[in-house]
């Protein structure tokens, strides 16, 4: 009996941030067309910006979905920028990503008051 009561609390939690998740683009509005282009953000990725953010990730964090910790970035700087250069300007002007990007594990961060409530809970997503 215990075990159908866990099963059916999972699956409240697994509906309430699948509905959460489906209520369409919520960056898109109609003034999109509108938009100020931006130069220096509409520019190619280069080698030296993959440095200088692979320079400023903090050790010791944990890895996200793909378990990649930021020891790997940040140890194999000097081969891994242009490589991760050539990756995100062909994702800049492809608009095509890996599929495994999309996916993340939701932890549940409670809320003061009732833990059976669903809606006392953050769900954050690990980068």
């Amino acid at each position: 009996m215990r075990r159908i009561y866990r099963i059916n609390y999972l699956f409240k939690f697994y509906d309430h941030f699948k509905n959460l998740l489906s209520k369409g683009d919520i960056f898109y509005n109609d003034n999109m067309s509108q938009l100020h282009v931006n130069d220096y953000l509409d520019r190619d990725f280069d080698t030296h910006e993959i440095l200088k953010a692979s320079s400023s990730l903090k050790n010791g964090k944990s890895g996200g979905a793909d378990l990649l910790i930021p020891e790997i970035c940040t140890n194999s700087k000097q081969w891994l920028a242009p490589v991760f250069c050539k990756l995100f300007n062909y994702i800049y002007m492809t608009g095509q990503h890996p599929e495994s990007w999309t996916v993340g594990l939701i932890v549940l961060v409670p809320k003061k008051g009732d833990l059976h409530d669903v809606n006392n809970y953050w769900g954050i997503t690990p980068l």
